[in-house]
């Protein structure tokens, strides 16, 4: 009662008349939210924000959001939102500054009540883009709103959107969501890179099993470079490299990734003994050249990976490989790795400048 008591009723009331609907709407006054547009005529929709504000917070609201529907949306002040759709307030009005609509905020807050409400106004557009190209599903996605994102769905969103905002978070259970709403497990990142890619990249198991449930494979036209396999050799992630080897994928990685290498020499370089020991194991080819040539024996020379050079013996690794006159003892010398440089000695490599 105080808010109408202090209402402004001079004769500039239309200037000033629309931030106090804002102030109303943060206070969570539904009473006078009431008041200003049964008895003074506010516009729901926020054609009277012309004036002046007199603190911080309304002036934030009023410009950011304008329209005062969203405004109550995303303060939560469901009530309110829900009284002025019901007294004409627009439901595919836009915000000035980030486009969003009224299903943008009701998805991002994951209330189901309020969603469910909003989704059932005639003229409703399921999937309008904001200034960040981004629909209310993907929203509600980056919020893990497992079921705000079922009921979008459910009334017409589309499941492929989503997805690769799902997986790059780790979503699991919207990703499964997804895929068994048809979503398609090869499509590609904004990155541009498979989302098998960006799951695998990531560390992220669960999300990798549930895409290769889905039928996610390596298609050699939308990979770009961007095989899964080298993606979890870089994390070391050897239990997504077990799995993908049990789904029958090649040790070698069918390509090389945008740094022009192969799963082993990245498993080699990142210091991922385990990986390339899984990856030897499994078949991947001993005597595999990177992007440039470089032969794997080199790689675990140069990082003194005695583990991987005595495996890589034992696989019959050519250990007498010669890349432009150098060969891996040499290098391994070069970089101080004495106990490479050793291991070569025992096994009856001798380099005249290896010391």
């Amino acid at each position: 009662m105080a808010l109408i008591q202090n209402f402004n009723h001079s004769a500039n009331v239309r200037h000033t008349i629309a931030w106090q609907m804002t102030r109303a709407t943060i206070d969570d006054s539904l009473v006078f939210v009431r008041y200003l547009v049964e008895q003074k005529g506010v516009d729901v929709n926020g054609a009277d924000y012309h004036g002046f504000a007199p603190d911080d917070e309304s002036r934030y609201w009023a410009e950011h959001l304008r329209v005062p529907v969203i405004i109550a949306a995303t303060l939560e002040r469901f009530d309110i939102a829900i009284y002025l759709l019901e007294n004409g307030a627009q439901v595919n009005e836009r915000t000035p500054r980030t486009n969003d609509t009224l299903l943008h905020k009701a998805a991002e807050k994951g209330n189901l009540a309020f969603l469910n409400y909003v989704l059932q106004l005639p003229g409703l557009e399921i999937d309008p883009l904001n200034a960040n190209m981004e629909t209310p599903v993907m929203r509600a996605t980056r919020g893990n709103h497992l079921s705000a994102v079922e009921t979008l769905l459910e009334h017409g969103a589309s499941e492929h959107i989503p997805l690769p905002i799902a997986v790059e978070m780790g979503r699991t259970a919207i990703v499964r969501l997804l895929l068994n709403h048809g979503a398609d497990p090869e499509q590609l990142s904004q990155s541009g890179r498979p989302v098998l890619y960006v799951a695998a990249s990531r560390g992220n198991t669960s999300v990798v099993e549930a895409l290769l449930e889905a039928g996610a494979h390596e298609d050699p036209a939308t990979r770009a470079n961007c095989p899964a396999m080298t993606a979890a050799a870089t994390q070391g992630q050897h239990g997504i490299i077990q799995r993908l080897l049990a789904k029958g994928w090649s040790p070698d990685g069918d390509g090389l990734d945008r740094d022009h290498l192969p799963p082993l020499h990245t498993a080699l370089q990142f210091g991922y003994s385990i990986v390339a020991t899984i990856l030897l194991k499994n078949g991947a080819d001993v005597n595999m050249l990177d992007g440039n040539g470089i032969p794997v024996v080199f790689y675990a020379a140069e990082f003194g990976n005695v583990e991987i050079l005595t495996l890589l013996q034992s696989l019959g690794a050519d250990l007498n490989i010669n890349i432009n006159g150098v060969t891996a003892q040499q290098r391994a010398a070069e970089r101080g790795r004495r106990e490479a440089v050793r291991f070569f000695r025992r096994v009856g490599i001798q380099t005249p400048d290896a010391h």
